[in-house]
């Protein structure tokens, strides 16, 4: 709320203009990024604000790619010409969550090794997914696997009418 204050303060004795409509996705974006990673995402800027920018950018990107009617969903063969470049755009989407979700989670088991001696603090979901995972066997795959695919799961918003390739979306993953 302070900072929605600072933006709508007078300057100069002129109103002010502010988009409520990006305040109230950046305050919804920094909740859900608080309650997964444990970070906040508005206050500090820097590098943190701006790789949150970038996440927030690429969660909306996936977003809008879920959204897309791709021709080679309705014709398979057609899957190597990428017509309209929707499946080049999706697999350098994936790359950019997934590089987002390593280093949390790189930063996550760094911060267990850190405070192992310490009470044990605030848990987030990365936290509460190591912790349950841990010496689990996977069938092969690692915890981190499991975590980005649950995590990419979990923003698939469930469609009737689109079908999701479970096969891709390990491939991307592993």
């Amino acid at each position: 709320m302070r900072e929605l204050h600072q933006l709508c303060q007078h300057s100069g004795g002129r109103l002010k203009v502010v988009d409520m409509g990006q305040w109230f996705m950046d305050t919804t974006f920094n909740i859900i990024v608080r309650m997964v990673v444990g970070k906040q995402y508005f206050g500090d800027g820097g590098r943190e604000g701006e790789q949150m920018r970038k996440f927030q950018k690429t969660l909306t990107e996936l977003v809008y790619l879920l959204g897309m009617f791709v021709s080679s969903d309705g014709v398979p063969w057609l899957e190597w010409l990428d017509l309209q470049g929707y499946i080049k755009a999706m697999k350098r989407t994936s790359k950019e969550l997934e590089a987002v979700l390593v280093t949390w989670i790189e930063e996550h088991r760094q911060k267990k090794i850190d405070e192992s001696d310490n009470a044990e603090g605030e848990q987030d979901f990365i936290d509460a997914m190591l912790s349950s995972l841990d010496g689990i066997d996977l069938s092969g795959l690692g915890p981190d696997t499991a975590i980005k695919a649950t995590f990419q799961v979990k923003n698939v918003p469930l469609d009737p009418y689109r079908s999701l390739n479970w096969e891709m979306l390990i491939e991307t993953i592993v």
